[in-house]
């Protein structure tokens, strides 16, 4: 039996034990060259070391360079907030907590890795402010010694990693790209041969794999300026293939749907085999049965700007041409979770550096510091509460190890090198604990936790009751998270989905609400569909059926479409009579009250579709008649989480 096998049935994962195992080396040797340059707290390094080391080299790369940078704007706050208290404590807490809770606010509007860099500038300025409150007056001295060992840190874990680390993701995204085009082409070739959808099974499965790949996105290194526009150009194709799984139509002519079913299945066999210019010329093909069709104008525009797009799903660089993804995607941005973070991340630190304020005890300095990456590091997680528990555990165990170095074996050594070796059991420790399936989740905090605590400065200073409330001031910072995250805002997977689903309500009634211009509307469409893929990849993480987030999205969109038919039947270019002109103002404002009353939306439908089929050279009762079906279907949604 081999090594590997071993570690398997010993319920360590192969793969990730291979990565903890480089990292944990690397950061050893991120300690040990911090101490030999002389750095104050060479323990900082491995700190940096565990938390930039990536699998990939883009997203080595970049999170190195957003903790690089977030680390240095973080410490010259954390300076400078130290200056203008000028020893007063309670100023002090309240700069701290509007700083932290500013960059938690801003986390929550970007992404990737920015966000982390936000998160970093946010808690290292805590870090530089309160590890040494004793002695401020050597602030500048302990900033610069937190840049210089974040610097080392980064180019240690590069340095070790890179090597081991593997090339982009970018073949594999490109991969599923194929893989999930083929299917929606598939799926559309036969619903419009018989005018309905063949499987919503089949229609969901790709909507979720169009959201895992969305998500994924935001996990790829920052990279080149030609591999940010490769990646919004990633993004807007997975927008374009949302609006086509969205898009359905009746068939008017027989003859165009065989043809039209024929071009884009011919489509999806040559994309599989991977015959670039088939799928080309076939897709062109299936553009021309569409042209000058109005009941296929969207499906035309859609499919033009999938054939546009062909190079993102095409290995190599795409051409840098100018197109419609090289300005910024109108995508989802989280404003009310923004904002409700940013209050409990300040509520929480002010409440926090009350205790401090009021005890003046040394430990409720270390307390607002574990507060401070706890309100900060783990605002955007899915669901914070759960997260807290793993959390604990881990700083739990990277205490009680930082107290058995400490007080165990450190008082066993003779100088300042030997209390530096003596740790990397310990560290070595942490890769157990990182590796091992049931502990994973603790293993960071494990690691972190240990080198905070830790402070090899020969000769030692300092009494086992101080270091017994250090320790328990940093393992209570997830207990007062925790409790944070369950009182104010409470936030969970969800939550989210309840949140999301109601902004979603809510633009779809301004989009009704406020006549907009072609290009305008696209916009909000495209946001539209970007939501979409959020609440989809939260309902996967909640596993809760009942509410049946591809389904309600589908819908929500299939209303959206048909209240861009409605404008356009009362912009004048196509007449029709008083009766049916006044059914549609109606269904518009009735459209405004979706969210309370959908029953009088749907007999709105209704009658738009009765009046429309009365109407001469008129078919858009069809769409109106399908967007009553199916919010018929789904009237129960409104209900279930109100």
């Amino acid at each position: 039996m081999n090594s590997a096998s071993v570690l398997a049935r010993l319920g360590f994962d192969n793969v990730r034990f291979g990565f903890v195992l480089r990292t944990g080396i690397a950061a050893c040797l991120a300690i040990a060259l911090a101490w030999w340059l002389g750095l104050e707290h060479p323990q900082w390094a491995g700190m940096t070391v565990w938390a930039s080391s990536q699998p990939s080299r883009g997203q080595l790369l970049a999170k190195g360079m957003a903790r690089l940078i977030g680390t240095l704007i973080g410490a010259l706050v954390g300076i400078l907030l130290v200056y203008l208290s000028i020893g007063h404590i309670g100023w002090l807490v309240l700069g701290l907590s509007l700083w932290i809770a500013t960059c938690v606010f801003t986390a929550h509007l970007v992404r990737s890795f920015v966000t982390y860099g936000c998160m970093l500038a946010g808690y290292s300025a805590a870090l530089v402010a309160l590890v040494d409150t004793a002695h401020h007056d050597q602030i500048l001295t302990l900033g610069l010694d937190r840049m210089f060992t974040a610097v080392a840190g980064v180019l240690v874990a590069i340095g070790v990693s890179w090597f081991f680390a593997h090339g982009s993701a970018r073949n594999s995204d490109q991969q599923e790209l194929r893989g999930i085009t083929t299917g929606i082409l598939r799926q559309l070739s036969a619903r419009v041969v018989s005018g309905v959808e063949t499987s919503t099974v089949e229609r969901d499965q790709l909507i979720a794999r169009l959201a895992a790949l969305d998500a994924a996105l935001d996990t790829r290194g920052i990279g080149s300026a030609r591999a940010r526009q490769q990646m919004r150009r990633v993004r807007l194709l997975l927008l374009v293939l949302v609006s086509i799984v969205i898009w359905t139509r009746k068939t008017h002519d027989s003859g165009l749907g065989l043809a039209l079913a024929q071009a884009l299945k011919e489509a999806a066999v040559a994309l599989e085999a991977g015959d670039g210019d088939g799928y080309r010329s076939a897709l062109s093909c299936a553009i021309e049965r569409c042209a000058g069709e109005h009941h296929f104008a969207r499906l035309h525009y859609n499919l033009t700007r999938l054939l546009a797009m062909t190079p993102v799903m095409e290995a190599g660089d795409a051409p840098s041409t100018k197109d419609e993804s090289d300005s910024s995607l109108p995508l989802h941005r989280d404003w009310t979770g923004a904002r409700q973070s940013g209050i409990r991340a300040l509520t929480l630190m002010m409440t926090v550096g009350a205790v401090w304020l009021f005890s003046g005890a040394q430990i409720g300095a270390y307390m607002l510091l574990g507060t401070a990456v706890m309100t900060s590091l783990f605002s955007t997680f899915d669901s914070p509460v759960h997260t807290m528990r793993s959390v604990f555990i881990g700083q739990v165990m990277g205490a009680v190890a930082a107290l058995i170095c400490r007080w165990l074996i450190w008082p066993q050594v003779d100088s300042e090198w030997m209390l530096i070796v003596s740790m990397f059991p310990f560290i070595m420790l942490g890769v157990v604990v990182f590796a091992h399936r049931k502990l994973v989740f603790a293993g960071m905090d494990y690691n972190m936790v240990l080198l905070l605590l830790l402070q090899p400065h020969y000769p030692l200073v300092g009494e086992v009751g101080h270091s017994l409330l250090m320790a328990v001031a940093v393992a209570s910072a997830p207990l007062i998270a925790m409790a944070g995250y369950w009182l104010i805002y409470p936030v969970n997977a969800a939550k989210r989905i309840e949140l999301m689903r109601r902004m979603m309500l809510h633009e779809l009634r301004d989009m009704t609400m406020k006549p907009t211009s072609g290009a305008s509307r696209e916009r909000w469409r495209l946001r539209l569909y970007h939501r979409l893929l959020h609440l989809v990849r939260w309902s996967g993480q909640v596993g809760d059926r009942r509410f049946p987030a591809e389904e309600w999205g589908v819908m929500l969109l299939r209303l959206e479409m048909t209240t861009e038919t409605l404008r356009a039947l009362l912009d004048g270019k196509r007449p029709i009579s008083d009766s049916t002109k006044r059914a549609v103002e109606y269904a518009l404002r009735r459209l405004e009250q979706l969210e309370h009353k959908p029953e009088r939306v749907l007999r709105a439908l209704r009658v738009v579709s009765v009046r429309m089929a009365r109407e001469p050279d008129q078919t858009e009762e069809l769409v109106f008649a399908l967007a009553a079906d199916k919010l018929q279907e789904n009237l129960a949604l409104f209900t279930l989480r109100r």
